[in-house]
């Protein structure tokens, strides 16, 4: 396991974060920070990404252990939540839009059916209107 090759301390989550599990690793000179239950605090409620192993976007591989990573769609619903992050959102967006993707539907659809603030609801609905149509 990557606990067992890394140097590794638990950190209680700071706002607006509410995630369950945080571990910040240092992997041969590498920080990583491994999430479990990754939530985010906003003015309506909790996000929560829902992250299953079909959601999986690809895997690195850190000293023979495979590390699973999200899909650009979740991180621009999570950019858009973070507090400072709008223009890696507006970056993830702009890449789509120049290099037609390819998007993951099902992911922002995902997304659209957790406890979101409706101007980030309204962001993403606009971006299936300029990206699927």
């Amino acid at each position: 396991m990557l606990i067992d090759i890394g140097i590794d301390i638990e950190y209680a989550p700071k706002e607006p974060f509410c995630t369950k599990h945080f571990y910040h690793m240092e992997i041969e000179g590498v920080e990583v920070d491994l999430l479990g239950l990754f939530g985010i605090r906003h003015a309506d409620g909790i996000y929560r990404l829902d992250f299953r192993q079909e959601d999986i976007a690809g895997t690195t591989w850190a000293d023979g252990q495979a590390v699973p990573l999200s899909t650009l769609e979740d991180w621009f619903v999570l950019y858009l939540l973070i507090p400072g992050k709008q223009e890696k959102a507006d970056l993830i967006e702009r890449y789509w839009l120049t290099q037609g993707g390819p998007v993951r539907r099902d992911r922002l659809a995902a997304a659209l059916q957790e406890q979101l603030p409706y101007e980030v609801q309204q962001r993403i609905d606009t971006a299936f209107v300029r990206l699927f149509n």
